[in-house]
């Protein structure tokens, strides 16, 4: 008993002594493995092909977004009242653009109901709105009316982001609350085509337009020609799914709803075959992909739902690993060209540059 208690105050003082001069040391360690972890994980959620966010507006209510060689336009949301609700009964929205890298802003038309949708050609902007389809010179000048929907028939309400256009070199195509509409350029000619339970979305490939339905339960991409016939319809999945996009090889869709087929998937399949696979998948069901959309190489979404987050995301056409391009935005709209993507908020246009 005697000599463990004489070395018992001994070993507690080297103990201490050992711990003060590791202390530091060990912190340090710590230190540098949560900085390398850190990095490391910034690194692989990084993709290098793209440039960092660079915001080119900043303004309020921003909606929808098309681009040209030289600028990028945008049109902005209807007034809000005191609830936040947009106000049916005011039309004063507009239709903007400044220089691809930022500038001088130019208001092209004002006094307009919320244009949900904007598309761009050579000579005009075009825009689904409430009461209608409207094109105007893409320089400024007189808007026309393309194609009138009676106000007391329409579903939406001013600033609803409803309805969708695209355009070609021929013509004009949109869904407005209800069918595909062809508008030719040159003889104004319009033809509509009723597809039953439609999609406010369509989308240009080659020499086809694509579009979503659903019947019992199923989710159906529906494909015509451009000039409104073929009709061929190709199942995808059952429940609904939140949104598409083609190239001309595969089909690409996402589901964002909980408790639905596939949920939380980015899913794949060739247009010649019935073989979907998932290409990407999360297993919060909230962060879903919505608003797919793609280029040549890439596709990308947003999970403006999700529980912890909201972020625009890429991922590459072949698989792998899906990067976040821009943290914590709610985008509203996506417009791609050769050099990138922009991109909206309700504040701010922002693009992202494709590295080659």
């Amino acid at each position: 008993m005697f000599v463990l208690s004489a070395l018992k105050p001994q070993t507690r003082s080297d103990l201490k002594n050992i711990f003060l001069k590791l202390g530091k040391p060990i912190m340090l360690i710590a230190v540098i493995f949560i900085v390398a972890a850190c990095v490391l994980f910034w690194i692989s959620s990084k993709d290098f092909n793209f440039s960092t966010p660079k915001t080119v507006v900043e303004m309020p209510l921003i909606q929808a977004v098309a681009v040209d060689d030289a600028y990028v336009y945008w049109s902005t949301l209807g007034s809000l009242k005191d609830n936040n609700i947009w106000n049916d009964d005011v039309a004063d929205a507009k239709i903007m653009r400044t220089k691809k890298d930022g500038g001088n802003i130019e208001t092209l038309a004002s006094g307009l109901y919320t244009p949900w949708d904007i598309a761009v050609d050579d000579a005009n902007i075009y825009w689904v709105s409430v009461m209608g389809t409207y094109r105007m010179p893409k320089d400024g000048g007189d808007i026309v009316l393309i194609d009138k929907i009676p106000y007391y028939d329409n579903m939406g309400v001013n600033g609803s982001n409803s309805g969708d256009i695209e355009v070609d070199d021929k013509n004009v195509y949109w869904i407005n609350y209800g069918p595909v509409k062809i508008m030719d350029k040159e003889s104004e000619t319009l033809k509509e085509f009723d597809l039953g339970q439609i999609y406010g979305d369509i989308e240009l490939q080659g020499d086809y337009i694509y579009g979503l339905d659903e019947e019992d339960n199923k989710t159906f991409l529906w494909r015509i020609n451009k000039d409104g016939t073929g009709l061929t319809r190709k199942y995808l999945q059952n429940d609904t799914v939140s949104s598409f996009s083609v190239d001309n090889v595969k089909v690409y869709w996402g589901v964002q709803l909980c408790f639905s087929e596939n949920s939380g998937n980015v899913m794949k399949m060739p247009l010649s075959e019935e073989a979907p696979s998932v290409l990407a998948s999360t297993w919060d069901c909230n962060s879903g992909p919505i608003d797919l959309t793609s280029d040549e190489g890439y596709i990308y979404w947003d999970t403006n739902f999700g529980t912890f987050s909201q972020n625009l995301v890429s991922l590459p056409k072949q698989g792998g690993t899906s990067h976040v391009l821009a943290h914590n935005v709610f985008v509203r709209d996506i417009a791609i060209d050769l050099n990138g993507l922009f991109f909206t908020t309700r504040e701010k246009i922002v693009f992202i540059a494709k590295k080659k």
